[in-house]
């Protein structure tokens, strides 16, 4: 059936006939950590990035390795001994009885995967240019952030609100998205978008024949051929799910959003997903919608992990997708942000400071004793609690107000080191003991994000550059008051936190 969906008879971009340059294999090895288990082949990443620093293919094993990789990529193949990646389970926290609490690391054969690297920069430089993936989707893209896509989110809802529309939300997951991509359909969907000669070649010889060993202790399976899925471990596999998914909105009508010209459909952080309606009516269409892309896709909603939210607007009647109903919800988790129908960051703020007081709790033997040297507290505090304090402080940054309640949690573990009362001045003691304050390091995030984010290939770039003309503040207006009224008060202070 999904044959008739796809066009496969669109031309290619001419770059995907391009050869692999040396340069592209050595920026590939820049790009591999050291100190990785090898694949089944045993031969670590070290050995070929001892040729890294070399501006030209001269010596005998540079040669040998630019010679291995343009035979593999013009022919579009992968070595039979390079085919299998070997799977070690990792067990998650829960039942160790059960198999899906189980994530699997997969060590794949290091040539291959310096291939799989140098398809993916190919692949990102292509998208880069011709602006393949929609806006929508933020995960796995060059300087996108979970941050940004969260804060697309508030300003959008802040927006409409401020104009009294109704807005209709549903989250949705999917089950093991990136375990059920059918590679067949996968290669018809990146032919369909003008991905194709040598490129395309090489990412069906690294589908056609794929394997997997499971590694238990010293016990090695024998390796399986597998036919769905995108390969685990895989440095291309993310680009390659962003292209998979990347029409999942079309036909979504979206939302409007003032200050810009085109609605807004919904956004996408790799298979995490939120759709956007203006009413009941119009989220039940698009869950339709929703629903026939799965379908016609071989994916499953994952119902654990989905409900619909509502902003000024009240569920009256249930929806469904994929023939299940789907649940509301007045607070949900997204990218790690705690949104609500308040469309305010008072989840966020919350869940940091609960966590900062677990920590504290936890480590409150460490910071009263003694015998521990007063700056290794100093590094716990800036190292751990701090960081988990100004978690997602982009958000919520920019106000004293809002950083309150972190900062009074953090402040009982500083004056458990500097042994001092409540009556202590507390800015002072931070100062001299060189920990800076919750309300400066999330106002230094959230300004580095407003002057990052406008160069962003996502929606947040438009609503920067287009803010919305109201008396109310929305992120991206408040954000430039407040720069523009204090930063540069707090210039010092933050060039000398970096």
């Amino acid at each position: 059936m999904w044959e008739n969906l796809i066009n496969t008879d669109t031309d290619y971009y001419p770059e995907c006939d391009n050869t692999i340059l040396w340069s592209e294999i050595t920026g590939a090895l820049a790009d591999t950590p050291n100190n990785k288990a090898p694949g089944a082949d045993g031969v670590p990443s070290e050995v070929w990035k001892l040729v890294m620093t070399e501006p030209s293919s001269t010596s005998s094993l540079a040669k040998l390795l630019n010679k291995i990789v343009n035979i593999m990529y013009d022919i579009g193949n992968i070595p039979q001994r390079l085919e299998t990646s070997v799977v070690v389970p990792v067990p998650k926290k829960a039942d160790l009885k059960d198999p899906d609490n189980y994530r699997g690391i997969s060590l794949i054969p290091t040539l291959a995967r310096l291939v799989a690297k140098i398809v993916t920069t190919k692949l990102r430089k292509i998208d880069a240019k011709y602006q393949i993936l929609v806006k929508e989707q933020a995960g796995f893209r060059n300087f996108e952030e979970c941050a940004g896509q969260a804060t697309t989110l508030y300003e959008i809802l802040r927006r409409r609100k401020i104009q009294n529309k109704e807005t209709w939300l549903c989250y949705i997951d999917y089950i093991k998205a990136y375990d059920r991509v059918p590679h067949m359909v996968l290669l018809h969907k990146l032919r369909s978008v003008g991905i194709g000669g040598k490129l395309l070649n090489m990412i069906k010889g690294m589908y056609d024949a794929p394997k997997i060993a499971v590694r238990v202790g010293n016990e090695v399976s024998n390796p399986t051929e597998y036919l769905c899925g995108v390969r685990q471990g895989c440095p291309a596999s993310p680009i390659l799910f962003d292209f998979y998914i990347n029409d999942i909105f079309k036909g979504v009508r979206g939302v409007r959003v003032p200050g810009l010209t085109s609605r807004i459909p919904g956004l996408l952080f790799a298979d995490d997903a939120v759709l956007l309606a203006e009413s009941s009516a119009e989220l039940q269409d698009a869950l339709n919608t929703i629903t026939e892309w799965s379908d016609a896709w071989e994916m499953d909603v994952n119902a654990s992990k989905w409900g619909i939210m509502t902003i000024s607007g009240e569920l009256t009647t249930d929806m469904t997708l994929q023939s299940q109903k789907v649940d509301s919800t007045d607070q949900y988790t997204y990218l790690g942000y705690i949104m609500n129908i308040k469309r305010d960051v008072s989840g966020t703020i919350n869940n940091n400071r609960n966590k900062v007081r677990k920590a504290v709790y936890v480590a409150y033997s460490f910071l009263r004793r003694t015998d521990v040297l007063t700056v290794l507290k100093i590094k716990f505090i800036n190292s751990v609690l701090m960081p988990i304090g100004c978690y997602r402080g982009e958000t919520f940054g920019m106000s004293e107000a809002r950083c309150k309640p972190i900062q009074s949690e953090i402040d009982k573990a500083i004056r458990m080191v500097s042994n001092v009362g409540k009556s202590e001045a507390m800015e002072r003691i931070r100062d001299e003991l060189g920990i800076s304050s919750v309300f400066m390091r999330t106002s230094t995030a959230r300004e580095r994000a407003y002057h990052k984010w406008p160069t962003s290939k996502t929606w947040i770039a438009d609503l920067i550059k287009a803010p919305m003309k109201a008396r109310m503040a929305t992120w991206v207006t408040g954000s430039a008051r407040w720069i523009k009224k204090f930063a540069s008060k707090i210039q010092p202070v933050r060039l000398s936190s970096r």
